[in-house]
């Protein structure tokens, strides 16, 4: 199955991963694995005048500028429409079919999650949130979510899984996160990140990478079954 062309980041996913100085894994599935970040222009306006706002939006503005982190409104939408990569994703979808799902998620979820959530169902590509009420709603009301929902963590394992950061790293993230009050997975709570590996099903996972955490997931059907990335 081919790589994902997009990864939808509703805001409390995108906060945890500016707050702890994980861009670059964003990078990397950029350059590595051609996933792209995307932001709904409702999450990027959240995150520009959220209580984030002061701290992280110059790097937030910055990491829109520079094309890491691209906002999915009709101009960008448009160029996908015409990509012969990502082109077979939105065949039958447009725009004003996300923005109309969007506002019917919305009453149901708070804003950023409610068109977060429409477009990675959509467009059949997979989003980033930790948001587990807003989840939970959607399921009790009967709206289809995305096919894989990612947390920020494992964003935070892939990054380890690769490579890209170590051990002690990673115990940092997990403890910037505790003291900033931000929501942390239950297996990572009061334990090291060591610790907690052990008891995590990562969602986001490298296929020929080395195994990490508990790999059960791979047999889930739902939204909590794992993406395999293949480097390109």
């Amino acid at each position: 199955m081919p790589n994902p062309r997009l990864l939808l980041l509703d805001s409390d996913a995108l906060i945890q991963v500016m707050l702890v100085g994980a861009l670059p894994v964003l990078r990397l599935l950029k350059s590595n694995y051609g996933v792209l970040s995307v932001v709904v222009p409702e999450v990027e306006l959240e995150i520009s005048s959220g209580k984030f706002a002061a701290r992280l939006g110059p790097q937030f503005k910055k990491a829109i500028d520079n094309g890491l982190i691209r906002v999915l409104e009709p101009n960008m939408f448009s160029q996908i429409l015409h990509d012969d990569v990502t082109k077979s994703i939105t065949v039958g979808i447009s725009y004003s079919e996300i923005q109309s799902r969007g506002r019917a998620y919305s009453r149901r979820v708070d804003t950023g999650e409610a068109y977060t959530f429409a477009a990675a169902a959509a467009l059949g590509q997979p989003c980033a949130s930790n948001d587990g009420s807003a989840i939970a709603a959607m399921n009790s009301a009967g709206l289809e979510l995305p096919n894989h929902i990612l947390r920020s963590f494992d964003i935070f394992v892939f990054g380890h899984q690769v490579g890209h950061s170590n051990e002690g790293d990673c115990d940092g993230i997990r403890q910037m996160l505790v003291a900033e009050k931000e929501f942390i997975p239950r297996a990572f709570t009061g334990r090291s990140f060591q610790a907690g590996l052990s008891q995590f099903e990562p969602r986001l996972i490298d296929r020929a990478g080395p195994c990490i955490g508990i790999r059960a997931g791979q047999l889930r059907t739902d939204h909590t079954a794992p993406v395999y990335l293949d480097p390109i």
